[in-house]
């Protein structure tokens, strides 16, 4: 069954490697050293895993190091998501364009600090998994059950951040001006429109238009800020959980195993 736990990790290591190329990028423009050691051991551990699995020295070694890593990225979840809770509890009264730039750029860094702790931590629970070899189900549903749970406070925690910078964007002093204006053309043009003569000039035509553009630019604005706080949406934990409940599967299930002259199935019989 080792051997096809190997296959099966190896089937999703692209998707791993292609996730983290991404993380190790923000890693290096913040400067987390810390975190990029991290996960620089743990992506060692998992190339390697498949050349020493059977070595009781490897994976005893290794597994003390996972565990005070999955441990460290435990607790910098708990600090990241304090730290942005008390980021979108303050209550700002007046203030510009600028200055919802600047909550935006510290809660997308703190976003993307908690993301990368989760990622972590996903990462370490699954080479625990992989370097323990305890394949109990229970324990398995547990590690899977664990990341879910974390997974689903980022996504309310998203979410608060995400209505939070909205409703930045849209009260914006700039935003508000903008808005304001483009209601005072566009109400001058529809009261043009009804003096005869001017409106034969389609003065009125031009003065609506040129309230819509104005209105349609502001909230142009506010959404450009947005679309760089959906940009850390994603969970990044897909792909470990995905292994854990293979290797799960491979362990816990009646398979039928079925080849051909190239590959290898394994068909689960209680499905």
């Amino acid at each position: 069954m080792i051997a096809f736990s190997i296959m099966s990790i190896d089937k999703k290591l692209e998707n791993i490697l292609e996730i983290q190329k991404e993380i190790l990028d923000f890693l290096v423009r913040q400067q987390r050293s810390e975190l990029k050691g991290d996960l620089n051991f743990l992506s060692d551990v998992f190339n390697n895993y498949k050349h020493n699995w059977n070595s009781v020295k490897f994976k005893d070694s290794n597994y003390t190091k996972v565990l005070d890593i999955r441990q460290s990225a435990e607790r910098k979840i708990d600090f990241y998501k304090e730290q942005i809770m008390i980021r979108i509890k303050k209550k700002l009264f007046v203030h510009g364009d600028k200055k919802v730039n600047k909550q935006l750029t510290k809660l997308i860094t703190d976003l993307k600090d908690y993301q990368v702790a989760l990622y972590i931590y996903s990462f370490a629970r699954f080479l625990e998994v992989i370097l323990l070899e305890n394949f109990d189900e229970a324990y398995l549903d547990q590690i899977t059950n664990k990341i879910y749970d974390y997974s689903f406070k980022y996504r309310e925690i998203y979410t608060l951040c995400y209505d939070k910078i909205q409703n930045y964007a849209d009260s914006s002093v700039n935003a508000n001006l903008l808005k304001g204006f483009g209601n005072i053309n566009k109400v001058l043009g529809e009261t043009i429109a009804k003096v005869p003569v001017i409106n034969t000039l389609q003065i009125d035509e031009v003065l609506i238009e040129t309230g819509d553009k104005i209105k349609n630019y502001s909230y142009k604005k506010a959404n450009k800020g947005i679309e760089k706080l959906i940009e850390n949406q994603s969970i990044y934990v897909v792909p470990f959980v995905e292994n854990i409940k293979e290797i799960n599967k491979l362990y816990n299930r009646r398979l039928e195993i079925l080849f051909d002259h190239e590959n290898i199935y394994l068909k689960s019989l209680e499905e």
